[in-house]
């Protein structure tokens, strides 16, 4: 009889934790937050063809920096658009959105552009987004696409823009 309790026993205790084993977790879903995007080739900058100039003015507090209104040729435009999928944890989804071009800008720094700002809204969605185009090495493309919330003030000065800017007399 005590053959048989025990035997019950470790059944019944082999079968209770088998039933309360959670599933094994590969840790934690992946991080979907991305703060800039880099394309080897460059962007292409929406609204710059046929833009023409509306004012120009010198960058607070960024030496031989200027800032330049632009008005696009046209204001519809698409843009490449990246998500973090709701549905698949660690996803990034990518595709083209149509919108329009609120506002436009370029810095540049003796008249070679090194950023373009742009601000743009979709129809039927009651919000804009901005984001900035950088050159970073003077090359003219422009590779880096960062969402930056200052449009006038620029938050990376490349390292060939400062170069250029200290190498003045």
């Amino acid at each position: 009889m005590i053959r048989l309790v025990c035997a019950v026993t470790i059944f019944i205790a082999f079968v209770e934790g088998a039933q309360s084993q959670k599933p094994v977790e590969n840790g934690p879903p992946p991080n979907c937050d991305h703060t800039e995007l880099y394309r080897k080739d460059g962007w292409a900058v929406p609204g710059i063809k046929g833009a023409k100039r509306k004012w120009r003015t010198a960058v607070p507090n960024k030496p031989e920096v200027y800032v330049t209104e632009l008005e696009p040729a046209t204001r519809a435009s698409t843009i490449q658009s990246f998500r973090c999928s709701i549905e698949h944890p660690g996803r990034l989804e990518i595709g083209d959105v149509d919108m329009g071009i609120l506002y436009l800008s370029s810095f540049d720094v003796g008249g070679r552009v090194f950023a373009y700002t742009m601000v743009y809204g979709v129809d039927g969605i009651a919000a804009e987004w901005s984001i900035r185009f950088y050159d970073l090495d003077g090359s003219g493309r422009f590779t880096l696409r960062r969402s930056e919330r200052n449009r006038f003030v620029p938050e990376l000065v490349p390292q060939w823009v400062q170069d250029s800017t200290s190498s003045k007399p």
